[in-house]
């Protein structure tokens, strides 16, 4: 959330006032009384006045939890024109997620006086405030005057940590309010001085709690994994009867409350995979049997805090939500959830040998949230399930898993081919995306398991489905994935590829090497240019750039093989430029890099180094770079000229404000993503309009180069269009270094 992530880690490195206000918030009861203790501790050691938390309701914002100090006038509600106008001038940041921090809000009296005279109404003369999310939608926000400027930041802060807090507790209202519940707080009869005594003596993280808690409700653990204890909290203990809230050796503990095999194996074996495989999330939906004898189903959550090696587990938190009625049918969709899908299965693996499923999972959903709200999304949800169930009734048994996950199984009557039925998915979510205008360059990932025989475990067949999906994600280059023991262990093998990664960058970025296809000129089809592209091998075996460069980005590793790239880029076009003073090799620039404060000083010393400028470099820019941080891509965009280093506009045509980027943002060239080019080649309106959109950039200075032209229809297609450039297949294909100056050396020989 913009600086409010930087004045964290600033107010907890104040050592003594982070830890007695992280205790506080440990300790707190988790009710509306807690909250408001917490409030109470938290005005006394700023000085604060009030603290006011508001929740969205409908179409207003209304008041849920308030604290007033006591020499303080207790709080009123304003009449409703103020709360908008306040509200209006804030929602703008506050819905982005973003912070407000206001040093004087009376300036505001002569252009919003309705807003100003709120903000007094209520003595907030300095304010902060953070919005408050849940399920990455906007609901509110929390707020409180600042007393003393030069504690803003700090303020800020812990002003973050309360929001965190009151969320949790409306998050547990609105499940009892749905289930008739009693009030679940957390450690509400429980010796606090036992929970004092267990973070003193173990391992606590904060934030690892703070996030792992928000991953499901109810019962919650956490514990030190080098000394094996464990804390839960008092309806965890008393619901599975634990005898004290501190539990040796917890995981192996909870075991005796998973009383049916297949769900203890599946425990076990996730349990065991996360250590042996290094990873941090854990989550899973298995059935438990609690004191009285009652089973149900739950969705247990965690998140595993390592030593900065990756290699010593350090501590474990998490939470266990009791999957209530919308786990069997999702409201929004109308799909049954996961249980039925494996009822479902279970019941047509007794009449059938086999059977076929396909996954689809949507992409960038959160875009949606923050541009429109929930309620947007929600729309685009029962859209999405409405055009598919009018579409195949029941030829395709939809459900919803997880989150935006979705399995369907193909009745077994059908005869139309699954591969028919992946592309109309794929389109139908596309075209409703576009219709809400949400500008996602691959809407959905796909994945198609066919033939499964009928006696795998159906828990077994939906685990699989959701890592091919996972897998399907990665793979953005491949218009679905299709289950193979091979692609599972593709899947399992990512968590090894990022310490293989780590450890090839420790050692100068070993296994990576760059490969260059070269771009022809559309008069002549002579070589004019090279895009410098990136190679990763694992084991001897070459590994997709759609596996890898997400993990890059992911680790943070892009931003030093990033400056890897840069200096082989610098080096081959020295060499290219002695016999081709006019070539243009380009490389990829990651929004990370962008953000990377080391890569301007890097690639100043790089070029000085090796005795060369810019004016044979081309820094590839995609939509990312333009609509993140503006303002840190201006400076990167005015240092690249400095250094005459020319500027190209990626993937153009992806997303929905292309057309707009040629006026905001300089670039030398555009280069018009590979999906336009399938479109234009074989569709009379795509054609014209990229016919329009070459104008364009032509009107602008600006050349065009298409990428992903493989076959003669496309080409005639590009040159009818008017390009500058073209690159692709039906050229070259990416080319190793030696291949590549072999053929740059010789150019009266071709490839083609």
């Amino acid at each position: 959330m913009d600086s409010v992530s930087e004045w964290l880690d600033e107010f907890c490195e104040k050592s003594d006032l982070s830890a007695a206000f992280l205790k506080k918030i440990v300790d707190t009861e988790e009710s509306d009384e807690g909250i408001l203790s917490l409030f109470e501790y938290m005005g006394e050691i700023f000085s604060l006045h009030r603290i006011i938390v508001f929740e969205y309701k409908g179409e207003r914002y209304a008041p849920t939890y308030t604290w007033s100090a006591k020499d303080t006038t207790p709080y009123r509600q304003p009449a409703d024109d103020l709360v908008r106008a306040a509200v209006a001038l804030t929602s703008g940041r506050l819905t982005n997620g973003r912070h407000v921090l206001f040093k004087d809000t009376q300036v505001f009296a002569e252009k919003h006086p309705l807003a100003s005279r709120c903000f007094a109404s209520l003595g907030l003369y300095t304010l902060s405030a953070v919005p408050l999310f849940r399920d990455d939608a906007p609901s509110g926000f929390i707020t409180c005057d600042v007393p003393d400027w030069n504690n803003a930041h700090d303020i800020t802060a812990a002003l973050y940590l309360a929001g965190r807090f009151a969320m949790r507790i409306l998050r547990m209202r609105d499940i009892l309010r749905s289930t008739g519940g009693t009030a679940a707080e957390i450690d509400a009869d429980a010796d606090k001085g036992l929970l004092s005594v267990f973070l003193r003596e173990n391992f606590f993280d904060f934030p690892n709690f703070l996030d792992s808690i928000e991953l499901a409700d109810q019962y919650i653990y956490f514990g030190d994994m080098q000394t094996n204890l464990f804390y839960i909290n008092d309806q965890m203990r008393e619901t599975f009867a634990f005898k004290s809230n501190i539990v040796k050796n917890f995981l192996g503990e909870w075991e005796r409350c998973i009383r049916r095999p297949n769900d203890l194996a599946t425990y076990r074996a996730d349990i065991a995979d996360i250590i042996e495989n290094k990873r941090d999330i854990h989550d899973l939906r298995y059935r438990v049997t609690d004191h009285a004898g009652n089973e149900f189903w739950i969705r247990c959550c965690g998140i595993l805090k390592w030593d900065p090696t990756h290699e010593t587990p350090l501590f474990f938190s998490g939470s266990i939500a009791r999957l209530a009625i919308d786990f069997v049918v999702d409201p929004i969709t109308g799909f049954a959830r996961e249980k039925g899908a494996e009822l479902k299965l279970q019941e047509l693996q007794k009449d059938h040998p086999a059977l076929s499923l396909i996954g689809f999972r949507l992409n960038n959903f959160r875009e949606i949230n923050e541009l429109r709200g929930r309620g947007h999304s929600d729309a685009l949800l029962k859209d999405i399930a409405a055009g598919l169930t009018n579409r195949f009734r029941d030829n395709l048994l939809i459900y919803r898993l997880d989150g935006l996950r979705f399995l369907a199984i193909l009745s077994p009557g059908t005869h139309e081919d699954p591969k028919t039925i992946l592309d109309f998915i794929s389109l139908t979510v596309r075209n409703l995306y576009a219709v809400y205008g949400l500008a996602v360059q691959t809407p959905s990932s796909l994945a198609l398991m066919e033939d499964i025989p009928s006696d795998t475990a159906s828990d077994e067949i939906i685990a699989n489905m959701l890592s091919l999906l996972d897998l399907a994600k990665e793979a953005q280059d491949e218009p679905y994935i299709i289950f193979s023991p091979q692609n599972l262990e593709t899947r399992k093998n990512l968590s090894r590829f990022l310490l293989a990664i780590n450890e090839d960058v420790e050692r100068g970025c070993a296994n990576f090497r760059t490969v260059i296809q070269p771009a022809v000129s559309a008069d002549g089809f002579g070589i004019v240019s090279g895009e410098l592209l990136c190679r990763w091998s694992h084991d001897g075996t070459n590994i997709s750039p759609g596996v890898f460069i997400p993990i890059l980005e992911r680790s943070q590793q892009i931003r030093a093989v990033g400056r890897w790239i840069f200096e082989q880029a610098v080096i081959h076009a020295k060499r290219i430029r002695r016999t081709n003073p006019r070539f243009s090799l380009s490389f990829n620039v990651s929004y990370y890099q962008v953000l990377d404060p080391e890569f301007l000083p890097f690639m100043r010393q790089t070029l000085a180094r090796h005795a060369m400028d810019g004016k044979n470099l081309v820094a590839e820019l995609t939509e990312t770079n333009y609509n993140e941080s503006p303002a840190t891509l201006q400076k990167f965009i005015e240092a690249c000229r400095d250094l005459g280093i020319r500027l190209a506009l990626d993937d153009f045509g992806t997303g929905y404000s292309s057309l707009e980027l040629l006026l905001k943002h300089p670039s030398d060239i555009v280069k018009l993503d590979r999906s336009l080019m399938k479109e234009m080649a074989y569709s009379k309106n795509s054609s014209d309009f990229i016919s329009s959109i070459v104008y364009s950039c032509h009107k602008f200075g600006k050349k065009v180069c298409v990428e992903g032209v493989e076959t003669e229809q496309e080409l005639q297609t590009v040159l009818e269009a008017g390009c500058d450039y073209i690159q692709g297949f039906y050229f070259y294909r990416p080319l190793e270094i030696p291949d590549f100056f072999n053929l740059l050396e010789q150019p009266s020989k071709s490839d083609r």
